[in-house]
């Protein structure tokens, strides 16, 4: 099984590029996260330049036209998903998003701006179960509410939170942030 997750996850990140210089991504040598997703870069240093100013890196790169990040949930039912059980993705605005169904490529793919929003503020906070997140890595999926992007700590946690957001939105002010680029141990 791991066998295909890395065999998957290889085909994925295939393409993408280094947001910085533009090579070829280098996954092997370590990668960094930010507003959920996954970036690599072409050599020591493109790491430390894009956490300084990862949105105008993000954005030079997608004027060129580059994929440099793979977005770790199914943007129509914003959840987490494994490589291994993506059935297709889609390229948008520099980030690789990917599937769990062919439905749900087909949906964003009919207005891919309606599900590829990148919030400015998010929480890693779950404002359901009151629990910090250590990193993107760790959330089952979001929600946005309000021009703020909430992760939460496990499966149903989001439909908790989609019956009456305001509810949890109140406890969850101070947490609130501005995405920071971070890298995060495998």
């Amino acid at each position: 099984m791991l066998t295909l997750t890395l065999l998957v996850a290889a085909g994925l990140q295939s393409g993408l590029t280094c947001p910085v210089m533009g090579g070829p991504a280098n996954f092997k040598a370590g990668t960094t996260y930010y507003n959920g997703a996954q970036y690599a870069f072409c050599c020591a240093g493109c790491d430390t330049t894009f956490a300084k100013a990862p949105t105008s890196t993000l954005e030079k790169a997608t004027k060129e036209k580059r994929v440099s990040g793979l977005f770790l949930f199914d943007p129509v039912t914003k959840t987490k998903i494994a490589p291994d059980k993506a059935v297709a993705h889609s390229d948008y605005a520099g980030i690789r998003f990917s599937f769990a169904s062919a439905e749900n490529k087909a949906n964003f793919d009919k207005n891919p701006k309606a599900f590829a929003t990148l919030p400015k503020k998010e929480a890693l906070y779950c404002p359901v179960m009151g629990e910090s997140i250590a990193n993107y890595t760790k959330a089952s999926g979001y929600a946005d509410f309000e021009g703020v992007r909430y992760y939460f700590c496990c499966a149903g946690c989001d439909q908790t939170f989609a019956k009456e957001p305001s509810k949890y939105v109140a406890n969850v002010k101070a947490k609130i942030r501005v995405p920071v680029a971070e890298k995060v141990a495998q």
